[in-house]
């Protein structure tokens, strides 16, 4: 008698591959998505880096400008400028400016002053722009 044996369903050994491959792609599924999130959170790290580097730069200007603006000199000059004092035995020269010095070739328009550096314009009567330019070339 031939013995002859009809395997009936998988099987134990195709069963145990089966179940290894579902395995294994779980595994590469999990560790691919942990490559993509450590790669994004590696760009923020780079980012939040350089933002850090331009807030300590900015930090830095920051503190020199403050350091200038505490100084004695600076807040003599203001109190010169703004307020009008003076040191002990210095005199202050006042400058009037005559009307006809202004039209014959100052460099200051009608109506403007100086305060301090800063040149302001006081006069009101200003043209727009277009009108400035048709008076330029057909006037």
């Amino acid at each position: 008698m031939e013995y002859q044996h009809k395997r009936k369903g998988f099987g134990l050994p195709k069963a145990i591959f089966i179940f290894c491959i579902i395995i294994s792609i779980l595994f590469i599924v999990g560790f691919s998505r942990e490559l993509i999130n450590r790669h994004e959170i590696d760009k923020q790290v780079k980012s939040l880096d350089k933002q850090i580097s331009d807030l300590q730069s900015q930090n830095q200007e920051l503190n020199t400008i403050l350091g200038s603006l505490q100084g004695n000199e600076f807040i003599e000059k203001e109190a010169r400028l703004k307020l009008g004092l003076q040191k002990p035995g210095e005199k202050v020269a006042m400058i009037k400016r005559d009307q006809r010095a202004t039209t014959s070739g100052s460099a200051l328009a009608d109506g403007s002053e100086i305060s301090g550096s800063l040149v302001v314009n006081n006069n009101q009567n200003i043209k727009p722009n277009p009108v400035k330019w048709w008076h330029y070339f057909f006037k």
